[in-house]
């Protein structure tokens, strides 16, 4: 299984499907712009991305903090809560 690279600068995420700007955006608070322009000062030319023409990338190149602090409000979130401690019998 490909981890994530997380370097002081950037992390390095593992895009497991077509990607979608938008989403990515509102996820980590950026715009798309934000993210093509930080993507492309640290991917390898084959990876360039543009704003218009979605792309499928192994990785996409993201700012540590902004990775982080979506990580936190992951682990901040109620939902994760409904799992924890439960019991589930699958007897009748």
């Amino acid at each position: 299984m490909v981890q994530n690279i997380i370097t002081e600068q950037f992390t390095k995420l593992k895009i497991p499907k077509l990607l979608n700007l938008e989403e990515i955006g509102e996820e980590y608070a950026m715009s798309v712009q934000e993210i093509v322009n930080f993507h492309n000062k640290h991917c390898r030319l084959q990876d360039l991305l543009t704003v218009n023409i979605p792309k499928y990338v192994e990785y996409l190149y993201l700012p540590t903090e902004r990775y982080r602090i979506r990580q936190a409000e992951l682990l901040q979130s109620p939902r994760l809560f409904l799992f924890c401690g439960t019991q589930i019998s699958l007897q009748s």
